[in-house]
């Protein structure tokens, strides 16, 4: 069994997308202009994708991987299942 996947550069990610967030707020206290308001949280989003993207493999690569090469069939139909269901909130 692989060891449980290195998240430590997308807690990075998300630190670094907690900033930007507070400066909308403060952006809209201002009363900043929407575009570029919408340009900030677009680019936040961005990031929020990449995070998502990057832990979806490293779970692919890892939790999925080893149930699918187990010898346990129902947990390996689980982690499919939990798969399709997250694509489908896509």
């Amino acid at each position: 069994m692989k060891p449980h996947p290195d998240h430590s550069t997308q807690q990075t990610r998300l630190r670094r997308a907690a900033c930007p967030v507070r400066g909308i707020q403060r952006m809209i206290e201002e009363g900043r202009y929407c575009i570029d308001i919408i340009d900030q949280i677009h680019a936040i989003t961005a990031a929020l994708r990449k995070v998502e993207s990057n832990m979806l493999e490293a779970h692919l690569q890892h939790c999925v991987h080893d149930a699918l090469h187990s010898q346990n069939a129902e947990n390996a139909q689980r982690k499919i299942r939990e798969i399709v269901q997250v694509l489908n909130k896509r």
